[in-house]
């Protein structure tokens, strides 16, 4: 992985997720699973309403209470539209978030441009960039599958690649984003912005692919996969 935090310009409510926007071109990821060279597009999450809920995947049947998606696109298509017409247009990173007591330092940089977007159409400025790597767990470990987009048009374009190792962030810090909102600023009847996750689903023949970095014997073949869609 070789992220440029200096990338990271402006980040958006969409009504379904709060979403951080690259441009340069330059954020890439290859190797390991991957054939070619991925650029980074764009990062997001998925979170719940308490923490018992939130990611989009299970691991060894626990479900977190958040998830941030890192969208990279194969550099040998030109548009995102072609891309996901291609069984190998995207890769997602997926990184657990969990709450604990202490707040997340990395994370803060985050936190504080999301607080500025918390109606759906807001937008905002990112001033100075974001660290991503500092984003990411320190274990490389991962699990590998072939999948879908978790949102309509569900298309099965994704290489999936799912941190083993979570994140920790602090309950204040996951209430900013339990602070978002679907709606737009000033609708009479606004709604909370929380549990957008798609329900889970079968794995339906996908093989997982588990990188390690010793050969102890674990319990991750009963992982099940969660997806979002609104």
């Amino acid at each position: 992985m070789d992220y440029l935090g200096s990338e990271v310009k402006s980040a958006g409510n969409n009504g379904h997720s709060v979403t951080f926007t690259l441009t340069g071109g330059n954020s890439v990821l290859s190797g390991g699973p991957l054939t070619g060279k991925y650029t980074l597009l764009q990062f997001h999450f998925h979170w719940g309403s308490d923490n018992s809920k939130g990611s989009e995947h299970f691991l060894d049947g626990k479900q977190y209470s958040a998830e941030m998606h890192l969208v990279h696109m194969n550099q040998k298509y030109s548009t995102f539209s072609e891309a996901i017409a291609q069984n190998d247009g995207l890769c997602v990173v997926g990184v657990f978030i969990e709450v604990g007591d202490e707040a997340n330092p990395a994370f803060q940089s985050v936190v504080d441009v999301v607080k500025n977007a918390q109606y759906n159409g807001d937008t905002a400025a990112v001033n100075g960039g974001i660290d991503i790597n500092k984003l990411l767990p320190e274990s490389e470990e991962y699990i590998h599958y072939i999948g879908s987009l978790t949102t309509p048009t569900l298309n099965e374009c994704v290489d999936w690649i799912n941190m083993i190792e979570p994140v920790r962030i602090s309950e204040e810090q996951i209430a900013v984003y339990r602070g978002l909102y679907h709606t737009a600023k000033g609708e009479a009847n606004p709604v909370q912005l929380v549990n957008n996750f798609r329900p889970c689903q079968g794995l339906n023949d996908r093989k997982l692919n588990i990188k390690l970095s010793s050969f102890e014997r674990r319990s991750w073949w009963s992982w099940w996969l969660r997806w979002f869609r609104r």
